[in-house]
């Protein structure tokens, strides 16, 4: 039996996990591709359901610090931006990278505030254990994001100190470009706290859609630098996987990374 949400929306089996014989779970939700304009190509469910982008918003997080000229200021390399928009294991090159980000700004660790958790890498977290020592803010997969935001805040001239708050500049102009690519205006947007304590935005699973789109294809109504900006963000996630995950996720390496 399809099972229905709070506004209506009546979500599509997408998933079945089989256990030998037997299904063992189903896992429903919405599903939609679009083009550039913002035309389906195929959908599932109901795409006009609201949720929230997590993760998914790490490349518009960091679109403002490569479009405002903070990461050429700084002289991020292209690994640099490509931590900023991942979801990262822990690992040396991932600590290396943001503390690298932190030197060039003129900070160190203590102005990261998405906090400490315990590594993704099971083999650093392993590591950490038998040495009895705690976890790293640096570990914490979202601080490339955080970093890239302390830059673009350094750029500005906005606070340090409430770098990751709404009203900051540095989020104005984050969702400000969410707005931009999903075509949902800023009021519209429902803004909350994400788990690593910067905003996060609910948009509909369409505008998600769009968002991306527009990413890789971005539309000619985008002016040249902002088209720029999107082909070295999506360059960068391209040319360094293990940046956005780690360097044994198969994942980010079979979806996003360069042909073998």
């Amino acid at each position: 039996m399809s099972k229905q949400g709070e506004s209506g929306e009546i979500p599509e089996q997408l998933v079945e996990v089989w256990r030998g014989p037997l299904i063992e779970s189903r896992h429903r939700g919405h599903l939609i591709a679009v083009d550039g304009n913002g035309a389906t190509v195929a959908s599932l469910g109901s795409p006009e359901t609201a949720t929230f982008l997590r993760s998914s918003a790490k490349p518009f997080q960091a679109f403002p610090l490569v479009a405002s000229g903070a990461a050429d200021r700084f002289g991020l390399i292209e690994q640099e931006i490509a931590i900023a928009c991942g979801s990262h294991n822990g690992e040396p090159i991932h600590v290396e990278a943001v503390t690298s980000i932190l030197r060039k700004i003129g900070l160190d660790a203590t102005a990261l505030k998405c906090g400490a958790h315990e590594p993704y890498s099971l083999e650093v977290a392993r590591a950490l254990i038998r040495k009895g020592e705690p976890p790293s803010v640096l570990q914490n997969n979202c601080s490339g994001k955080h970093a890239g935001m302390l830059a673009l805040a350094r750029y500005i001239g906005a606070s340090i100190e409430t770098y990751d708050e709404p009203t900051n500049s540095v989020q104005q102009m984050i969702v400000k470009a969410v707005a931009d690519f999903s075509d949902v205006p800023v009021e519209n947007i429902v803004v909350a706290t994400d788990g690593c304590g910067a905003p996060i935005f609910g948009i509909p699973v369409r505008a998600m859609a769009l968002m991306y789109a527009r990413l890789v294809s971005p539309p000619a109504s985008f002016e040249a630098r902002l088209r720029e900006s999107c082909k070295r963000i999506v360059n960068a996630m391209i040319a360094y996987p293990e940046m956005i995950g780690g360097t044994r996720s198969v994942f980010c390496h079979r979806t996003i990374g360069p042909a073998a």
